[in-house]
């Protein structure tokens, strides 16, 4: 047992006995989200985009 705040324990996630399993057996990988932050090459690719778009739109990137 742990303390958690009170809006946690009034709002603490139900789990069915079917997702209970799956989690036990190793079904389910991932029990969180994947996180919305991006990775280090997601950025890189995202920028090297954002230059190719203003170099084909010939816009001055220096």
């Amino acid at each position: 047992m742990k303390p958690v705040c009170y809006a946690c324990f009034l709002n603490k996630p139900k789990v069915n006995i079917k997702a209970l399993k799956h989690r036990e057996i190793g079904v389910i990988r991932r029990l969180s989200p994947r996180p919305k932050s991006k990775t280090k090459d997601e950025i890189v690719q995202w920028y090297d985009g954002l230059i190719r778009r203003a170099l084909k739109n010939g816009i001055d990137i220096t």
